[in-house]
Formats: C-alpha cells, sequence, structure tokens
C-alpha cells in the first residue's frame, strides 16, 4: 500500500514539473533597443532606397547589409545612415538574440 502512494505522489511531481516546465518554456520576454547609428551622408551620390535586414548574432555586419543593398538595388556602392537595433528574447534560461540593420543604398555619382 506504501509502494502505492509513493507512486502516485511521483507521479503528481512529474505532471506539476512538467506544467511548470511548459508554462515557463511558452512565457517569454522580448526587449529591443538601439545598439549604434551612423548619419554621415556623402553629398556626390544618388539616393536608391532603404534596405533592412533581420539576422541572428553570428551572421550580422555591415557586408551582409551591403549584400542585401545590392540584391535589391543593382548598382549599390554603399550603403549610409545605418541602424541597428538589438532584439533580445528570453525563454525561461534560453535566449536568442537578433539584429535590425538598416540603411540607405546610394551609388556614387561619377
Amino acid at each position: 500500500m506504501g509502494s502505492k502512494k509513493y507512486k502516485i505522489v511521483f507521479a503528481i511531481l512529474i505532471v506539476l514539473f512538467l506544467v511548470l516546465a511548459t508554462s515557463t518554456l511558452i512565457t517569454s520576454c522580448k526587449s529591443t533597443g538601439p545598439v549604434t547609428s551612423s548619419t554621415a551622408f556623402p553629398e556626390n551620390c544618388t539616393i536608391l532606397g532603404r534596405v533592412t535586414i533581420k539576422t541572428d548574432s553570428e551572421k550580422s555586419g555591415y557586408f551582409i547589409l551591403l549584400e542585401e543593398a545590392k540584391r535589391k538595388f543593382p548598382g549599390t556602392d554603399d550603403v549610409v545612415n545605418i541602424i541597428v537595433d538589438v532584439e533580445r528574447t528570453n525563454y525561461f534560461i534560453f535566449y536568442k538574440t537578433q539584429y535590425k540593420m538598416s540603411g540607405i543604398a546610394i551609388r556614387f555619382n561619377k
């Protein structure tokens, strides 16, 4: 009889743990904030348009933004007025960091 009681208590503890673990994994916290921005703008250029990318922390940087600008606007020479925002999402003890980079694609006048 005592063995059956321990099994029931153990089963209840497992169910409570699973409910707690599931609720904490489903509940997340997201925060967004600026990392950096640059407002330098050359005079002898043609503005092609805004380009924006959203990447994880391992795949972010100016050259990825420039590649996206060249894909979106053929003839792009540079990206200026770059703004970088970071978005951090926490899932209990796990977290995910993404960067949103935005800038103006330009072509230099010759």
